[in-house]
């Protein structure tokens, strides 16, 4: 789970995000908050996906408020589209 934390902090500076601040700390509590469900399918998969919302490749920034969890399938889906239903990002903040 780090090691995908930081792959996809890297993905992010080489796409020039604007904002890039997410923590694995923040990607536990989005998962928790959703019941380690897939945001658009809702199936509990044994491994989520960090989905941007607004994709890194059309300016999405690499943060809480634009990412939720989504399981492989729906991710692939979706790829740099809109997502396939509509989705409400957390706002989050972890002191």
């Amino acid at each position: 789970e780090e090691f995908a934390i930081r792959n996809a902090k890297r993905r992010a500076r080489k796409r020039e995000a604007s904002l890039n601040d997410f923590t694995a700390a923040q990607w536990r509590e989005i998962k928790a908050t959703f019941g380690y469900r897939c945001a658009y399918c809702g199936k509990k998969p044994k491994q989520l996906t960090q989905d941007h919302i607004t994709p890194l490749a059309k300016g999405g920034s690499h943060t809480a408020s634009n990412i939720v969890p989504a399981c492989s399938s729906c991710n692939s889906k979706k790829h740099t589209g809109a997502p396939p239903v509509p989705v409400q990002p957390l706002l989050i903040t972890l002191a």
